[in-house]
């Protein structure tokens, strides 16, 4: 009796106890990614531009490398705002297949971000959520 009584009161605190579930996000402090060629683009036109965009709900920086070149950028980020970072096409374009391509980026910030990754060319652009 004294046993049951024992597991129905370990039952109750449970039902009682509101579980959750775990929160899905996208945000995070450490990102790797790199842009895939677009088919559109001709190296001779110009046109394509590559941009990161960083959101938070916190005041953050947020640094942006690639540490095959040793090229960086920092940007700041405020609470609740948005900033877009221009990438050099050079430093994170991928055209070539089955090599090193040595183009992929770091993206670390000081506080949680959502970031966000846009390929435009001529008569084309693809953006992505970046996991």
């Amino acid at each position: 009796m004294k046993k049951l009584f024992v597991i129905l009161s370990l039952l109750g605190c449970l039902l009682a106890t509101p579980m959750r579930a775990a929160e899905a996000s996208t945000e995070g402090t450490e990102f790797w990614l790199t842009f895939m060629s677009n088919l559109k683009w001709q190296a001779s036109d110009n046109t394509l531009q590559l941009k990161l965009i960083v959101s938070s709900r916190y005041t953050t920086s947020v640094t942006v490398s690639n540490p095959n070149t040793s090229w960086s950028t920092s940007v700041n980020v405020a609470a609740n705002g948005i900033s877009e970072i221009s990438i050099p096409v050079a430093q994170a374009y991928t055209t070539l297949t089955e090599t090193d391509a040595k183009t992929g980026l770091r993206v670390v910030s000081s506080k949680p971000i959502s970031l966000y990754a846009s390929n435009y060319a001529d008569a084309s652009y693809d953006a992505t959520n970046v996991l």
